[in-house]
């Protein structure tokens, strides 16, 4: 579990709570949102790695690779440059299931975008009002958050069935634009 905030740690969670062994990994210095990791912490364990560090980062991708899958949400490019992207894993023998997690799409003109629950609900048009309020209001939770994070784990739930069949690696992308 390599993410952050709300969808991709929420998609953690919820393969934990069906039986996953998940580890949950961040950099020592990335910022956290002390309620939102009570939220979605249950049933993980929690690991620091400085990816920076080379040894650090050579262990981290051994464990990548010993994994039957590998969720991140980083904006595209950052996995890219720790070779834990999906086409990184594959080129060293990952043949799980690799999730990503994104605010946009992976495709398309804002797929390197950074984004977060506001941007994409604005984004989306889901905090317009249908009745003709005279100004967007947001939604009084994190919907696309945590409905994208459910979506995904259904999605690499699905994949690892089909795997059982096959014995081939997946992707499952997942966005919070989508989900509005």
């Amino acid at each position: 579990d390599l993410t952050r905030v709300l969808a991709g740690p929420t998609c953690g969670r919820t393969l934990a709570a069906f039986g996953a062994d998940v580890l949950h990994v961040r950099g020592p210095d990335v910022p956290v949102v002390p309620a939102f990791v009570v939220d979605t912490g249950h049933g993980k364990r929690q690991a620091h790695a400085d990816f920076d560090d080379p040894d650090q980062l050579a262990s981290l991708r051994a464990i990548a690779h010993g994994a039957d899958v590998v969720v991140q949400g980083y904006r595209p490019g950052v996995v890219e440059r720790y070779g834990l992207d999906e086409e990184s894993l594959r080129t060293d023998g990952f043949d799980g299931i690799f999730g990503s997690v994104s605010a946009f799409g992976h495709d398309g003109p804002w797929s390197a975008r950074a984004g977060w629950e506001q941007l994409a609900q604005s984004t989306s048009g889901l905090c317009l009002d249908p009745l003709g309020a005279d100004k967007p209001t947001m939604l009084p939770c994190a919907a696309t958050d945590y409905t994208t994070g459910f979506a995904m784990a259904a999605g690499i739930m699905e994949a690892l069935d089909a795997t059982l069949d096959d014995a081939t690696g997946r992707r499952v992308d997942a966005s919070l634009c989508q989900t509005a």
